[in-house]
């Protein structure tokens, strides 16, 4: 008699066992699963973060092209603004004389 229960306690035990056994074998699944969903999700995060990241490189290429072509714009404006300055003082001295002498400088 106490070798059958004996062998009943066994049998529970190897019962159990298998059990638990299974149950860890499925936790570790679901981590393996959910570790898995969680490295796919950062790596699309940082390729989302590399192509945002390049995208404010491309801006910054840009607001510095903007930058120098105001630069230009002025440098041109300064430019134009000497001449007119020496256009007007050669009308000017011009127009005292005759009238007519600056007047055709101006139309160049």
């Amino acid at each position: 008699m106490l070798s059958r229960h004996f062998g009943m306690l066994m049998d529970r035990i190897s019962q159990r066992l298998n059990q638990l056994q299974d149950q860890v074998t499925a936790s570790q699944a679901r981590s393996y699963d959910q570790y898995g969903n969680a490295i796919a999700n950062a790596d699309s995060e940082i390729r989302r973060m590399k192509a945002i990241l390049q995208r404010m490189d491309d801006l910054d290429e840009e607001f510095d092209k903007i930058k120098r072509i105001r630069d230009i714009v002025k440098e041109y404006r300064s430019r134009v603004e000497g001449i007119d300055a020496r256009l007007e003082r050669l009308s000017l001295s011009g127009s005292g004389g005759g009238g007519g002498g600056g007047g055709g400088r101006r139309r160049r």
